[in-house]
């Protein structure tokens, strides 16, 4: 049943119809709502359908989609929903997305994990992967919202249009072949298609190996206006490669859609030097180069060169490094030579002057994704050298860059300040982990810290509820960050407590975090709808003096732990894992769990391999800021690896003994040790459970378990299966 109220408006883009002008008594009446848009002799119109119900049932929204959806990026669909009802309970009320291609779009199957980048299809919020959407296309959304027990509804629509990329480009470079450095290419673009201009450009090169495998891209530019511009490459090809070197332009529309690249092959050899004093003059002219371009403004320049200095110092990497190692080595025992020595003291004195330049630099850019992510991977490409040529004033200055663009993200969005990308993060957190991999102390680290916690604060400005975690990582450094709703329509039921949380999703020994629905019922309980989750991991120790020259994985901060009763100590390594929930910026207080949290924790074997594993006791324990100093209170540690066919288990009526302080007697640490069992169809035959006081590293007592009884086979290493529970190691052991 079709009605109209001939309701009509001419030129306003806002139209309020009062309550009378509808027929709200009738079920099932349908109103149909046309806006037209003229311009000239042209027009188009759209469409939405009403459907009239009776009652009141909750009343959605999906926030309007401004201009085009730009194919590379996210897409964030934001709802709200008005109760119908009086009652008030918010949480009574389901949501549910559906997005379907209009006729001549590619069907989008959301069960795709690269296209949902959310959880469900369930929250007030739902986002789309990038590069799920097909350009050209539009899709259409629905949201439904429907009232548990009564099944009243409502819904709501919304079509979006998706941004064509720019086309048909190309891409001229003269001369072919050249020196970096020293020739002068002219690079030309032209030939671009696209309905939404002006066009921007932006201008990269790439090395490529015999295998053909491609370098990530470095910048020559950033977007702007100018289609032709003329420079010397900064860095030469691979020799083995046959000198080939990538150069690539993209073009952006004024929506912000990127096509391309369009790329051209050029053969650029490395300048002839035949000595280390000639690498550091060459590297010193075209840093002095650098600084004259940035006087006159010249920041694309200015980079380059540092691009082209940091070349020069880093190339051919391994032969050179090792090297400079030895005459670092050299210089420090007074063997070296004073040209040896000086060389090295002009490389320390370049770094620093290169990570000052790319500063002033930065200071002169606008604050884009792009210009970002250029500063941060200039800067992490200057100290990832040895630590003989990082000075002081290097790490200060490097640290002090990438605060500066962590900390620009934070900043107001009225201002036009960008969001952090994982891009950008990514390259800060590779420049932090050169340097706090190479034997930096405890105030590097902990600053290194600081400055993890401000990137997740800028990721999370981006992250809605119910989206996949956010994770960024590099080598010795990982970060995790989520947000979840508990309450209130379109809650995400709380699923970062339902599976275990991996820090990262490209490392297989990542740390990982479960967390238990006791935990999420403590949220709740408090008054918290929604919480931020930070997950922060570190090889380098923020609180310990001990941190050490990064071995070959890249695993640094070395900790001290006591073997049970003997005194003895091992030293061994795993990540500092920081774990933080937050509501609103506010740091939530979690304790008296019933259930525990679990860490999983990688302790690199190479780093103990003359010491066999029952030498080898591992034990929890967290930085207590009370007390300033590494405590086990409150912490078990599993045994890995188990017996074959044997399974652990955390036991919760240990724990809730220890939140309810109903523990008959027994001590927190004989709890704590007895808060995990181990079950086996045999093992434990004949066996009891029993505890030793022993002392503990942080000066107290703990308990150590041990199995007794006579022919328990648990405590005899010669059983079936040579594999039994050892005392010494407070782990299992054989074959």
């Amino acid at each position: 049943m079709a009605a109209s109220a001939g309701i009509s408006s001419d030129g306003i883009s806002i139209t309020s119809i009062s309550a009378g002008s509808v027929q709200g008594s009738v079920e099932g009446v349908e109103y149909t709502f046309t806006l037209t848009v003229s311009k000239g002799e042209r027009s188009d119109e759209e469409r939405t359908t009403v459907t009239v119900k009776q009652g009141a049932p909750p009343l959605p929204s999906i926030a309007p989609v401004i201009g085009k959806v730009n194919p590379a990026q996210k897409l964030v669909l934001s709802s709200s929903v008005r109760l119908g009802h009086s009652d008030g309970n918010e949480s009574a009320v389901w949501l549910q997305w559906s997005i379907a291609a209009v006729a001549g779009t590619p069907a989008l199957d959301l069960t795709e994990p690269s296209v949902l980048a959310s959880q469900s299809l369930g929250g007030t919020e739902v986002v789309l992967q990038p590069d799920c959407l097909t350009p050209g296309g539009s899709y259409d959304v629905v949201l439904t919202a429907t009232a548990e027990g009564t099944g009243s509804y409502g819904s709501a629509s919304l079509r979006f249009f998706v941004n064509e990329r720019p086309q048909e480009g190309a891409l001229a470079v003269a001369p072919s072949e050249g020196v970096s450095l020293q020739t002068v290419f002219a690079l030309n673009t032209s030939g671009w298609v696209d309905e939404d201009p002006p066009l921007d450009f932006l201008f990269v090169y790439v090395l490529v190996d015999v295998n053909g495998t491609i370098s990530p891209e470095v910048a020559l530019s950033e977007f702007g206006p100018k289609s032709a511009v003329t420079l010397t490459l900064p860095e030469a090809g691979l020799e083995e490669a046959g000198w080939r070197v990538e150069v690539r332009v993209y073009a952006r529309d004024r929506y912000g859609a990127v096509g391309g690249p369009w790329a051209v092959a050029v053969t650029v050899t490395a300048p002839i030097l035949e000595s280390e004093a000639e690498v550091v003059s060459l590297s010193q002219e075209v840093l002095t180069g650098g600084s004259s371009a940035l006087e006159n403004g010249d920041v694309d320049s200015a980079m380059n060169s540092v691009t082209g200095a940091a070349s020069l110092l880093s190339a051919p990497a391994r032969r050179r490094r090792l090297l400079r190692r030895r005459l670092h080595q050299e210089v420090e025992t007074g063997e070296a030579g004073e040209a040896e020595a000086q060389a090295e003291s002009e490389r320390r004195a370049q770094r620093e002057d290169m990570v000052r330049l790319v500063s002033s630099a930065r200071s002169m850019m606008a604050a884009t994704e792009t210009a970002q992510e250029r500063v941060a991977s200039l800067v992490s490409r200057i100290v990832d050298c040895d630590a003989s040529e990082v000075s002081p004033g290097t790490q200060d200055s490097a640290m002090g860059v990438m605060e500066s663009v962590v900390s620009s993200a934070l900043a107001d969005v009225s201002t036009g300040a960008s969001k952090l990308s994982t891009a950008t993060a990514s390259q800060v957190l590779g420049g932090l982990s050169s340097l706090v991999g190479n034997g930096s102390d405890v105030e590097a680290s902990a600053r290194t810290q600081a400055i993890m916690q401000q990137a997740v604060d800028a990721l999370l400005q981006s992250a809605v509820s119910g989206e996949l975690p956010v994770q960024v990582s590099s080598d010795g450094l990982q970060l995790c960050t989520q947000r979840d709703t508990l309450t209130g329509p379109g809650a995400t039921g709380g699923r970062l407590f339902q599976h275990p949380l991996a820090i990262s999703d490209t490392d297989v020994s990542t740390p990982t975090v479960t967390f238990p629905t006791a935990l999420q019922s403590a949220l709740t309980s408090a008054g918290h709808s929604a919480v931020e989750l930070r997950l922060l991991a570190m090889d380098a120790d923020p609180h310990s003096t001990a941190n050490a020259s990064a071995n070959s994985t890249g695993a640094a901060g070395a900790r001290e732990r006591a073997a049970p009763g003997n005194g003895s100590s091992v030293t061994w390594r795993s990540p500092v894992v920081t774990v933080t929930f937050e509501d609103a910026g506010a740091e939530l207080e979690v304790q008296n769990l019933t259930e525990p949290i679990a860490l999983n924790l990688t302790v690199e074997a190479e780093q103990h391999t003359r010491r066999t594993a029952e030498d080898l006791p591992l034990a929890c324990s967290f930085w207590d800021e009370a007390r300033g100093k590494y405590s086990t209170a409150g912490c078990a540690t599993l045994p890995n690896p188990a017996p074959p066919g044997a399974w652990l288990y955390w036991r919760p009526q240990v724990w809730g003994a220890l939140t309810s302080g109903d523990a008959g007697g027994i001590g927190d640490e004989e709890l704590l040790a007895a808060s995990w069992g181990v079950g086996h169809a045999w093992l434990l035959s004949n066996c009891s459970e029993e505890y030793d006081a022993v002392d503990s590293i942080d000066g107290g007592e703990k308990a150590a378990r041990t199995y007794r009884g006579e022919a328990c086979a648990m405590a005899d290493p010669l059983n079936n299966m040579s594999c039994a529970w050892n005392w010494t190691s407070q782990g299992f052991m054989g074959t």
